[in-house]
């Protein structure tokens, strides 16, 4: 059985006729595409962004960083960022960002177990569950930290663009939803010792921040569409379409909308 990505999951939560094209019909489901990297592109300004983030905490040196005043902590963080026009300004929130949680770990819980907390526990850790009586899921993930107060781990995605507005209700709960997806799968196979009970959230263009435990409902309602997925492939449908304003965005808009007519569905705003 083919198994089921995050990307796929979160789509048929969007629409599911969009899901059915990209499971079942799309030729380059499991295919890896090149992330795009063009500067001037959102998609671009994204992976630039997630690239610079992944390499900056191998580059750091926490006994040295001990040593340094804030403001030159966050020189020094900035320093081991990518200089790239288009985004530096996230990449300066960034910065300042890391520096304040170094600074709080260092407060918090001393020289000693400073590194344990700032160290990401993973970067870009691709998860897979497997099983022999349903699709398999996978997933990838910006980074796992450690929250030694609450004995757990938490899961931290990357999010740019100003759709990833942290304030608004219904990005967290598609976040709810993303993350859960991620905690399910690890904690499920045993990845680590400890559980992944939280999940958190940094948008640099917005600079925002979000974190928060998962809640039972939360994790309850993601069993539940999973269920969900798994008879809507069992029964190969229905599918039906959501037609939204972002049709426009959607690579299988010709084939999907080609035989509705004017008078045949209406965009509700």
């Amino acid at each position: 059985m083919k198994s089921i990505r995050k990307t796929a999951f979160m789509m048929l939560k969007n629409c599911a006729k969009q899901f059915e094209y990209f499971y079942f019909k799309d030729p380059d489901y499991d295919h890896f595409n090149e992330p795009v990297t063009d500067p001037k592109s959102p998609q671009g300004k994204g992976t630039l962004f997630h690239n610079g983030a992944e390499e900056l905490f191998p580059q750091c040196d926490v006994k040295e960083m001990i040593s340094l005043e804030r403001e030159d902590l966050v020189k020094y963080l900035r320093k081991r960022l990518p200089d790239i026009r288009q985004i530096n300004p996230w990449l300066d929130y960034f910065a300042d960002f890391e520096a304040r949680r170094f600074c709080f770990g260092l407060d918090a819980y001393g020289k000693d177990e400073v590194a344990k907390v700032f160290m990401p526990v993973a970067r870009e850790k691709y998860c897979k569950l497997e099983s022999k009586t349903e699709p398999a899921r996978t997933g990838h993930v910006d980074r796992i930290d450690w929250l030694p107060n609450e004995k757990a781990l938490c899961i931290v995605e990357y999010k740019t663009g100003k759709y990833y507005n942290l304030e608004k209700p219904w990005i967290l709960t598609n976040l709810r939803s993303e993350c859960g997806w991620y905690a399910a799968i690890l904690n499920k196979i045993k990845e680590y010792d400890i559980p992944i009970t939280w999940w958190a959230c940094i948008n640099p263009m917005m600079q925002q921040y979000h974190v928060e435990k998962f809640h039972t409902m939360s994790l309850k309602a993601l069993d539940k569409q999973w269920a969900g997925v798994l008879k809507l492939i069992k029964n190969k449908g229905p599918f039906e379409r959501n037609i939204t304003p972002l049709c426009g965005h959607c690579k299988y808009a010709n084939e999907c909308l080609y035989n509705y007519g004017e008078g045949d569905f209406r965009i509700d705003r």
